[in-house]
């Protein structure tokens, strides 16, 4: 006999919400920092990915939301938004290419602006697009005024290099007075430079006793930005690694998140489980989500259907709704028709 989610639930103690009460009757729009809220419903509503059914109409409605938010914050500034921008625009092959176009040809020229006043990364990010500016152009170019030619990437390459030189100098005096920020500004020019005395020097600072305040907003931006130096610089990532870890033992729910993304990635269930319920008790969204979603996982796939996964999955999925994850809320309304 099937046990039913009701009985499921009800023998655990947990009380929910009924699945209808958990979304409004409009589909909630994505705030410019949940743009990856909307894209991820996207794809799992395209795809059809597991506990989502196929749904291309939400699939397009989500992947404009998120698309729009995701340019939001391109247009405030963010230079990995516009890099992200143009990714995944070419990656939502349900939306109209009259419509990704117009997106990335706005991040192309925030770029373009940000190179143009200092920042390294979007010279940088503008060189690597180049290529992927000319493929979007033939997709349809009557779609937007933006030039997408395929041009030189070497022009920025070379922009990003003299405004590393500059940074080198100018942030110098502030990074040994104790400025993360100035630090940070340094290693950017110092990697860029391929600076290698200074790359050392740098990296040998205690990024994280700068961060008094690990929960504030310019800490969680300033350490975000260490990651991608991550990617590009891999020997970073036993520093980052401990980095991150200490942080969510005091108190950054978003260092855990990270932190259970690593072990995930190494294959280490166990140390990403318990670093996501750290996540999830300090109330981050993202970890009682990546945690439900790993419980409800092993609870489908496992020959067993441990009763208690399915519980539990739940039970952080709500959690998830509740402090904010429109896609949490939304796969909650498709698991509780188990």
């Amino acid at each position: 006999m099937k046990v039913t989610f009701a009985v499921l639930l009800t023998a655990f103690g947990l009380i929910f919400a009924s699945p209808s009460s958990l979304l409004a009757d409009d589909t909630p729009e994505c705030a410019p920092k949940d743009h990856q809220e909307c894209l991820a419903l996207s794809h799992s509503y395209e795809k059809g990915t597991w506990p989502f059914p196929k749904d291309r109409e939400k699939a397009l409605e989500f992947g404009r939301q998120g698309l729009a938010a995701l340019s939001a914050s391109c247009m405030s500034g963010s230079r990995f938004s516009c890099d992200r921008l143009v990714r995944v625009s070419s990656l939502l092959e349900w939306i109209p290419p009259s419509e990704t176009l117009q997106f990335v040809g706005l991040a192309k020229t925030k770029l373009e602006r940000l190179c143009d006043t200092g920042s390294i990364w979007s010279c940088v990010l503008r060189s690597d697009n180049a290529p992927r500016f000319g493929r979007l152009g033939l997709l349809g170019s009557d779609a937007t005024d933006i030039n997408f030619a395929d041009d030189d990437p070497r022009l920025w390459q070379e922009k990003a290099l003299n405004t590393a030189k500059i940074t080198l100098q100018s942030n110098k005096q502030d990074c040994a007075n104790g400025s993360l920020e100035a630090c940070v500004a340094r290693f950017e020019g110092s990697f860029f430079t391929q600076d290698t005395e200074i790359l050392r020097e740098i990296t040998q600072t205690d990024y994280w006793g700068f961060c008094t305040a690990p929960a504030t907003e310019s800490c969680s931006s300033i350490l975000e930005a260490l990651l991608s130096f991550e990617m590009r610089w891999h020997s970073l990532s036993a520093k980052l690694a401990a980095t991150y870890a200490t942080g969510c033992e005091q108190g950054f729910a978003k260092m855990c998140f990270w932190s259970g993304n690593r072990a995930l990635v190494q294959i280490n269930l166990d140390a990403a489980a318990a670093f996501w319920k750290l996540g999830c008790d300090l109330g981050g969204a993202s970890s009682c989500k990546a945690l439900g979603e790993q419980e409800l996982r092993q609870w489908k796939f496992q020959s067993e259907n441990d009763a208690k996964l399915l519980a539990n999955g739940t039970l952080h999925y709500q959690q998830a709704c509740d402090l904010g994850s429109i896609s949490a809320c939304h796969a909650l309304v498709h698991i509780t028709n188990l």
